[in-house]
């Protein structure tokens, strides 16, 4: 049976680790497939017990550490040292790369391979949050890969990549509720970790202009991260304690929210929210900016599955939820549509393209 060894930082909460949790499940079935994590944190998302586990030792984090540039290579050439050991020992077919940082170190790697591995990277962040050199780099290192994943077609033609083997794959829907929201809860729902990209002060300040209008509506942001005290210190500035919730990290956040009034993406950048999928899945109806690259686009389809403002435009925002708030066929239209649009993102579908592209690498099949 082939190996196949994907490389990632953590398991941590986020996005990019349900869907490398979700890809390894459905790889296992097929292949002997490990999981080989840089830093030693708690896993909170399922994965089958047939796919190895193994952790390191806070090498990702490590990297991190830029204050000093001598200890900050010194880091990176430990981490370098220590994943060319474990490649040794586990002997893949295949590695894939999900990280930015990941995908460097298996690219120099991939000079030092002692029998022929194939290197696959799964693109998951926006090209436009970086800088020019980095962006020409990436694309180096993607033109000669073994195979590339996009989320995105928007991304894949920003890195003017042609070829069999650049894929876009969207992220797969895990389930779709059979029925609309009954939207009978006066609650306006977000989520994700509090980082700046994710523009919680933008929702945040957006609601404080509807805020005396309907009285009787309230605020959840479900998450955590580095900007909550910042978060904090604006809902007390705008005097909304009370009006607004900060419950921390939740599981099931859309099916115990089943019955919100909307669910609201505000970031500035995104790849294919999963957070926004699951709500449109669950049959919320869905606010969200227009965040590069253009994953909220793509899946609310320019604005006919939800409402999309402009990003970082908090009137727009707030008009948005104004809208939804007062106007009940719009919310259920909009639910009803976007339920619709994710059958093309059926577990069955994505599981295709998935498995299909990585037996097509491994045989050598997309060199073209």
């Amino acid at each position: 049976m082939e190996k196949i060894l994907i490389i990632h930082p953590s398991l941590s909460i986020g996005g990019a680790e349900k869907m490398l949790c979700y890809l390894a499940n459905i790889l296992v079935e097929r292949y002997c497939v490990s999981v080989l994590l840089l830093d030693d944190k708690k896993i909170d998302f399922d994965i089958d017990c047939n796919v190895h586990v193994d952790k390191l030792n806070n090498y990702y984090t490590d990297t991190k550490k830029k204050k000093n540039k001598f200890i900050l290579v010194k880091n990176y050439l430990k981490m370098f040292r220590v994943l060319k050991k474990e490649i040794d020992l586990i002997g893949p077919d295949m590695i894939i790369a999900f990280d930015d940082r990941v995908t460097w170190i298996v690219w120099l790697l991939s000079f030092f391979k002692r029998k022929k591995i194939k290197f696959v990277f799964s693109q998951r962040n926006d090209p436009y949050d970086k800088s020019d050199i980095k962006n020409k780099c990436f694309r180096y290192i993607y033109k000669y890969a073994d195979g590339v994943v996009f989320q995105l077609e928007s991304v894949k033609k920003f890195y003017r990549l042609n070829g069999n083997k650049y894929k876009v794959i969207p992220n797969s829907v895990m389930k779709i509720n059979r029925f609309i929201s009954k939207q009978s809860n006066n609650i306006i729902i977000s989520a994700g970790r509090f980082q700046y990209r994710k523009r919680f002060d933008l929702l945040i300040k957006a609601f404080k202009i509807i805020a005396d209008k309907y009285k009787n509506v309230e605020l959840v942001i479900y998450g955590d991260g580095e900007e909550r005290k910042n978060l904090e210190k604006l809902i007390d500035a705008l005097n909304l304690n009370g009006r607004i919730n900060l419950p921390g990290f939740a599981s099931n956040v859309m099916d115990s929210n089943c019955n919100a009034l909307c669910f609201v993406l505000s970031s500035d950048a995104e790849g294919i929210p999963n957070t926004l999928i699951e709500a449109m899945a669950s049959g919320i109806p869905s606010i969200a900016t227009d965040c590069t690259p253009g994953g909220a686009n793509f899946l609310l389809d320019g604005g006919k599955n939800g409402l999309l403002v402009p990003r970082g435009d908090v009137d727009r925002l707030a008009e948005a939820m104004a809208l939804y708030i007062e106007n009940k066929e719009l919310r259920f239209e909009k639910a009803h549509l976007a339920s619709r649009f994710l059958e093309n993102l059926k577990p069955e579908i994505i599981n295709y393209k998935w498995l299909s592209f990585l037996r097509d690498v491994l045989q050598g099949a997309n060199n073209v």
